[in-house]
């Protein structure tokens, strides 16, 4: 299956001048609350459906199907009706839909979804004895064959890190088909498969950019 990166469209004519297109949270909105924003930074999926009342279009940016936003980045995406019914038919990582709300500068609401994924699969994805690893700042090679090797390496290195080059995933994460998921050591990016990718095209998907990864997936 080939892979391909998706991240946010950045200053298109579809998403307007300003990025991220969502600045802020309406005044009243109280960022230290348990129940705010901020409980989505958490590593697990909030469980208490935490306020998303009212994120702030900004007077430049337009709506989109996928909105960049400052305060929820790393984590999954904030999409629209349309874009949530599309992923729903998708194989996707542990995760969970949560209601938010979007106020445009005349003050008019529109219903918007935060998807939160989490990568509890991580580095347990990678077959470590068929990927390439190299030293940041290099093409010198690095051999592993564990994650225990990784973490080892990791620690001898420092404060150089180590970059995953090019990615072979084991039978058991091949096996979830997962459509959607991210390796923070390969990109930040979130990584789609090419079925996906093809259908948020034939949908005429706004407010993203889809990129070939650089690096093999396999």
């Amino acid at each position: 299956m080939k892979y391909y990166f998706l991240e946010e469209a950045i200053r298109t004519s579809d998403t307007g001048t300003q990025h991220p297109q969502i600045l802020q949270m309406d005044t009243l909105h109280d960022y230290d609350d348990d129940n705010g924003v901020y409980a989505f930074a958490r590593i697990s999926l909030p469980q208490n459906n935490p306020s998303l009342k009212y994120l702030l279009l900004d007077k430049d940016a337009k709506l989109t199907d996928l909105l960049s936003t400052a305060m929820l980045r790393l984590r999954g995406f904030l999409i629209n009706t349309k874009l949530k019914h599309i992923l729903q038919s998708f194989s996707l990582p542990t995760h969970k839909f949560y209601s938010a709300y979007v106020k445009d500068d005349a003050g008019k609401v529109h219903d918007y979804f935060w998807l939160q994924m989490l990568m509890d699969y991580e580095m347990a994805c990678i077959d470590f004895s068929k990927s390439e690893f190299v030293i940041e700042g290099s093409n010198d090679i690095i051999l592993l064959n564990s994650y225990q090797d990784f973490v080892s390496q990791r620690e001898t290195l420092k404060p150089r890190r180590i970059k995953l080059r090019n990615t072979s995933f084991n039978e058991t994460f091949k096996s979830q088909s997962l459509d959607i998921f991210k390796i923070p050591i390969l990109s930040m990016s979130w990584i789609i498969s090419e079925r996906l990718m093809d259908e948020l095209i034939k949908r005429k998907i706004s407010g993203i950019q889809i990129l070939e990864a650089e690096a093999e997936i396999v």
